[in-house]
């Protein structure tokens, strides 16, 4: 027969904090990505920027220098 103890009842695992044993937690938290690396000034290339309409005829491409 198990015993039960008071911080059976807590959740304590990999699961998070569930209030009675048995019930899973909510899931731990993912890892934020990290930040992007900072553009170097020498690598200033042209962005392309597609503009949509609903038809995909009239659809229209520019070139803009990024900078």
């Amino acid at each position: 027969m198990y015993q039960m103890f008071p911080w059976d009842f807590i959740g304590f695992g990999a699961g998070g904090g569930g209030l009675i044993m048995g019930l899973p937690g909510p899931p731990p938290l993912p890892m934020p990505a990290p930040p992007p690396p900072p553009p170097s000034p020498d690598s200033a290339r042209p962005a392309e920027i597609q503009i949509r309409s609903q038809f995909p005829e009239t659809w229209l491409w520019a070139m803009v220098d990024a900078e």
